[in-house]
């Protein structure tokens, strides 16, 4: 397929803003990556993980 140079152009520029929104949407999720990882370090508890379960005790105590 054979294309004008106006029809590359437009090709070109249509890609480019493509590009431009991509790299913007990615600044955007990565901000609110970060704000969500600083909510979640702030509301874990210190020390020990608390989520792990109890040691199982032995059967027939």
């Amino acid at each position: 397929m054979q294309m004008s140079n106006d029809q590359l152009v437009a090709e070109f520029y249509e890609t480019v803003m493509e590009l431009h929104l991509a790299r913007r949407q990615i600044q955007s999720l990565s901000a609110q990556n970060d704000a969500l990882q600083s909510r979640v370090s702030e509301s874990e508890p210190e020390g020990p993980c608390c989520s792990e379960p109890p040691a199982a005790e032995p059967a027939g105590s």
